[in-house]
Order: C-alpha cells, then sequence, then structure tokens
C-alpha cells in the first residue's frame, strides 16, 4: 500500500460506528507514512481526494465517508 492509499485507509476504512477509538489503534499510516509527511505533500492528497471523490470513495459506506477525517 502506498502512502495515500494508506491514508484513505486510516481516514475512510473504520466501523460505521467508530466511537474515535480508532485513532488509538496502530495504522500504517502512521507506523509508514505520518511521520515523514510534510504540508505539501498533505495538501497534493486532499487535492487527489476531492478531485477523484467519487471513484476513490465508492467502497465505503455514506456512514463512513461522513465520519472520514
Amino acid at each position: 500500500m502506498d502512502g495515500f492509499e494508506a491514508w484513505l485507509a486510516y481516514l475512510f476504512d473504520r466501523p460505521a460506528d467508530d466511537d474515535g477509538s480508532w485513532d488509538d489503534r496502530p495504522h500504517e499510516w502512521f507506523d509508514r507514512y505520518a511521520r515523514r509527511d510534510t504540508p505539501a505533500a498533505t495538501a497534493q492528497r486532499i487535492r487527489e481526494l476531492f478531485g477523484n471523490a467519487a471513484a476513490l470513495l465508492r467502497h465505503h459506506s455514506d456512514d463512513q465517508v461522513a465520519r472520514g477525517g
């Protein structure tokens, strides 16, 4: 999984009834990518997500998308 995919998984691959405890679990995004992240990389990921949201989020429920981020 690349950094963008790990970031998407971190944001949206969580139970729809997540109570916030998800953030306390180990995740590939933090383990491999977050420490090297830059503001420019964050902006690029957001741009890609908003530019391709329909395709990137089609596998997630409305509840998962609503709780993402």
